[in-house]
């Protein structure tokens, strides 16, 4: 990520938020990343779309990160 991002992934994410919007489908590799970068997107994404969201694969990297939570 720190190829496509540089070294300060924050500010080119708000960047692209800028351009496409608060919520990006980016690939990263063989994996479709969803990127959420507003409060009230985020609240939309959790809340009302839970349940599309619900039976997503399990990510690796997430997995690690977050000690299996």
């Amino acid at each position: 990520m720190y190829c496509l991002l540089g070294a300060l992934p924050h500010h080119a994410l708000h960047r692209l938020a800028r351009w496409y919007g608060p919520v990006m489908l980016l690939r990263l590799g063989h994996v479709s990343t969803l990127v959420v970068l507003s409060p009230e997107a985020a609240r939309e994404v959790m809340k009302t779309q839970d349940a599309a969201l619900a039976n997503r694969p399990v990510n690796m990297t997430m997995n690690i990160l977050t000690y299996g939570g």
